[in-house]
């Protein structure tokens, strides 16, 4: 009875590995925004960002709690997620970060700054219902309205032309010159078209004119 008895708890090991494995992987976890995902995706959503160092003695105190906050605020529908200020500077910009680690809550286009405590109960309670007597952050200074996103593609456009430089020099083989003379075509050629458009309204509309006099 006892051989019995063992060899049928035997083949539930697995699947207790399988179920403790399983939930392992559901568990919720830091999302790490960067200058090219940050408007994709926190278009939708409730977040809770921490701007940080790596150096940061403060922002290493906060990685715990960060972690925690992560796990008790997902069944609320509320992203945890943090950006490393020494590589993302557009996104340093956009959001005026004067000092580490600065906290925001990003809601519906809106952006409230956090500066009390960094407990985990005193956070949560901030993302869950202390940022509503909160002032937020200046439509034109929130960096998820529609004018802070306007103005994070502007700040983009430097690095998008180093990127696209690197491409053509290393990848492509083109040479400074070549490239050169493509990003100046490019607005001449733009400029161009929109002359010739004005031209043809303008010398037409005086014929269109004067049929409708007549």
């Amino acid at each position: 009875m006892r051989a019995s008895a063992r060899s049928a708890a035997a083949p539930r090991l697995p699947l207790l590995l399988c179920a403790l494995l399983c939930c392992g992987g559901a568990a919720a976890r830091v999302i790490e925004l960067r200058d090219d995902n940050f408007d994709q995706l926190t278009r939708s959503g409730v977040w809770l960002v921490d701007i940080y160092a790596p150096w940061c003695s403060h922002c290493q105190k906060l990685e715990p709690v960060w972690r925690e906050l992560a796990e008790t605020l997902k069944p609320h529908g509320i992203n945890v997620a943090k950006v490393d200020g020494t590589r993302n500077r557009v996104l340093l910009m956009r959001f005026g970060v004067e000092a580490y680690p600065s906290i925001f809550l990003l809601k519906e286009g809106r952006t409230w700054q956090y500066d009390e405590g960094r407990g985990a109960a005193q956070l949560r309670e901030f993302a869950l219902e202390g940022y509503r007597t909160a002032t937020a952050m200046p439509f034109h200074k929130s960096p998820v309205s529609a004018f802070g996103r306007v103005m994070g593609a502007l700040h983009s456009l430097p690095g998008l032309a180093r990127s696209a430089y690197t491409h053509l020099k290393e990848e492509k083989g083109f040479a400074d010159i070549t490239i050169i003379g493509g990003a100046l075509a490019i607005p001449l050629m733009i400029g161009g078209m929109a002359i010739c458009m004005l031209d043809a309204f303008y010398t037409r509309r005086p014929d269109l004119m004067h049929h409708h006099a007549e």
